[in-house]
């Protein structure tokens, strides 16, 4: 059995390796991803949608997929949890359906979201 002092490298090693690995992610999973996001958008008759995932150090959600003519360049950005309303939505837990964009961004603004106007 190898020693604290010997195993403290590897251990760095493989922190490392896993971290890399966490931000690799292959063209068939993006795919599959943007396939049920595209199903999603159909099903709900959604004019848009996008999927993020969260992301550590910083904390944050990687917008890795949009489906839907209203989703303009948000794939490949980034936002806090907790800013805007997909961050709201990881923040607090509670899903959000909005019918109405317009209408509802009063609503969102009084609830403490920062939205801006589409």
């Amino acid at each position: 059995m190898a020693d604290a002092a010997d195993t403290s490298p590897i251990l760095r090693d493989l922190a490392i390796r896993a971290a890399v690995a966490s931000r690799l992610r292959s063209v068939s999973e993006d795919r599959l991803l943007e396939s049920i996001l595209e199903a999603a958008v159909a099903l709900f008759r959604a004019g848009a949608g996008s999927m993020a995932l969260v992301m550590t150090n910083p904390e944050r959600l990687e917008f890795v997929c949009a489906a839907g003519p209203e989703t303009g360049d948000i794939v490949g950005r980034s936002v806090g949890i907790g800013e805007g309303l997909a961050g709201y939505v990881v923040q607090t837990g509670e899903a959000i359906a909005l019918y109405r964009r317009k209408e509802n961004l009063a609503a969102l603004r009084r609830m403490g979201v920062t939205v801006s106007d589409p």
